[in-house]
């Protein structure tokens, strides 16, 4: 009898709900209970965890600690561990995430030499393909974030393309893309070996105080990923349903209480008062389906 199990992932900045061991307060076998609150703080946020079959459950984590990924590992809720590039987070719903990350330049800064720290750049194949050929037996899903394109367009240049190609047949599963500040489309890639990769070729800013209308409409990734176990040991994974949910940065003028807001909660009356510009709903929605491809777009 084969096995199956679905993992979730959200990302802009990759948060992983995981089983990782028993914890108190709130967090059994690394899942939180709905309604709890773990932890202990002045700073407190809340999550919410949407699973395959649209199940929600929201808890709230209270922390000292200075990010949100810190704070989800000191109550046990993600787990990851360092390997030779960095830190991949591991076991969401018994699926292994790798990540690694590459850059097609550093915006005319040096590299600086004799440090403790290096940057690969995306056109150092040889590298590159190390270290996916050493950390792709350490997972089951590879996720590449890819600092490459054209600031300030929506569309995608030929350095992208044929780097995204390049990394499908190294047999990349997702691929993310960074650097325009504006969204940019998504696609389904075939590799050399037959292996399905996707990209989002930019997920535009998250958060930012730019001056353009364009810079200040991004998107957050999540996408579905079935693991099946035959009876033999062998193992497959499926990318599954990947949407791109529009989110807006908000500032006021002079670039004061800046705030991301989904863009379901968006409204034109927020939109002129924004702080450098007037943005209403019937602009971001146009904007979006003329740049990202239908079957990745939601607007919900």
């Amino acid at each position: 009898m084969k096995k199956m199990v679905t993992g979730v992932l959200a990302l802009v900045m990759v948060l992983v709900m995981v089983g990782c061991g028993q914890k108190d307060n709130g967090v059994v076998n690394g899942v939180a209970k709905d309604g709890a609150t773990i932890g202990e703080g002045a700073k407190s946020f809340t999550m919410e965890v949407v699973d395959k079959d649209g199940g929600k459950v929201t808890f709230t984590v209270k922390t000292d600690a200075d990010t949100v990924g810190k704070a989800l590992l000191d109550q046990g809720v993600i787990a990851g561990e360092d390997s030779s590039y960095g830190l991949y987070v591991k076991t969401v719903n018994g699926i292994t995430f790798g990540y690694l990350s590459y850059t097609e330049h550093t915006n005319g800064l040096p590299t600086p030499s004799g440090t403790n720290y290096g940057v690969v750049y995306l056109d150092d194949h040889e590298t590159i393909a190390k270290q996916i050929a050493d950390m792709r037996p350490n997972c089951d899903v590879l996720i590449v974030s890819a600092h490459m394109g054209t600031e300030g367009t929506h569309e995608v240049n030929d350095f992208q393309r044929e780097t995204a190609q390049w990394l499908a047949d190294q047999g990349v599963d997702v691929i993310i893309g960074t650097h325009p500040h504006v969204v940019q489309n998504a696609a389904w890639l075939t590799g050399a070996n037959g292996n399905t990769t996707f990209i989002v070729y930019s997920l535009g800013n998250f958060i930012n105080a730019q001056s353009s209308r364009d810079n200040v409409i991004g998107a957050i990734l999540d996408v579905y990923f079935d693991k099946t176990t035959q009876p033999d040991g062998s193992v497959s994974i499926a990318i599954r349903d990947p949407k791109l949910h529009c989110v807006i940065s908000q500032y006021e003028a002079g670039y004061k209480n800046i705030r991301v807001i989904p863009y379901s909660q968006y409204t034109d009356e927020l939109g002129a008062a924004h702080g450098e510009f007037t943005l209403s709903r019937e602009y971001i929605e146009s904007m979006l389906r003329s740049t990202i491809d239908e079957e990745f777009l939601t607007l919900d």
